[in-house]
């Protein structure tokens, strides 16, 4: 692969749409043609072998960084004062979705002047 089409990938991973990510590798390209030519290059089979690698590598480091934060957390609990003990556990509640609300259904009968209404 070749510096640009490095650069168009990275770009891609990074958040770019396709015609950003071209414009930012070949800046001499004019914002007319970026979105055709993006679009080619992002059906390149070794470009998008390349972009593929690189999320998963984001995400790997995604997923390492919270699994480490976890951890420290959790040896905050197990070391800490308990003031200490309860702010970690309640950032680990927030990371983990311990907060998420509950779902209640309730089914409520009304009787209007002898009949009877569900809703």
């Amino acid at each position: 692969m070749t510096g640009p089409q490095t650069k168009f990938a990275e770009g891609i991973v990074e958040g770019l749409s396709q015609s950003q990510a071209y414009m930012a590798a070949y800046p001499k390209c004019s914002a007319k043609a970026a979105p055709s030519k993006g679009s080619r290059l992002v059906t390149n089979g070794k470009i998008s072998d390349h972009i593929a690698k690189l999320r998963k590598l984001a995400e790997a480091d995604l997923i390492g960084t919270v699994k480490q934060r976890l951890e420290r957390l959790w040896n905050i609990t197990e070391c800490g004062e308990d003031g200490d003990t309860i702010r970690a556990i309640a950032e680990m509640n927030r990371m983990t979705g311990g907060y998420e609300p509950e779902r209640h259904e309730l089914e409520i009968i009304v009787t209007i002047g002898g009949a009877r209404t569900a809703g």
